[in-house]
């Protein structure tokens, strides 16, 4: 995989293969959301934000993983949709190094009730 957006279409991909229906790059009055997967009269929304590494030592995987975290939480992804349904934002950190090419870090950032 040679960018973030290769990683999140290959995410993409999965969750349609899953059912679900992702809305990539979906905007909001703050910026881009990552992936929103949704499901027609679902009571779950999913916003993932996605942070890529090309090499292992480009920078630590936690400094990565925090930044998806604020980056989302100050954009307030997922919240401002005017849906009522419940909201879970993940982070999610790629490593393409030739010696890893994985998901170096995923961690649910929080879940909403509306």
């Amino acid at each position: 995989m040679t960018n973030e957006a290769t990683v999140a279409a290959l995410i993409d991909f999965n969750l349609r293969e899953a059912g679900l229906k992702p809305r990539p790059q979906l905007l909001s009055g703050t910026g881009r959301a990552g992936t929103v997967p949704d499901e027609p009269g679902s009571s779950l929304t999913l916003v993932f934000e996605y942070r890529y590494e090309e090499s292992s030592d480009e920078k630590d995987p936690d400094a990565r993983l925090e930044e998806a975290i604020t980056w989302e939480r100050e954009r307030k992804y997922g919240l401002n949709d005017g849906s009522l349904a419940r909201v879970a934002r993940f982070a999610i950190v790629f490593c393409a190094a030739r010696e890893k090419r994985c998901l170096e870090r995923v961690t649910l950032i929080d879940e909403i009730n509306r």
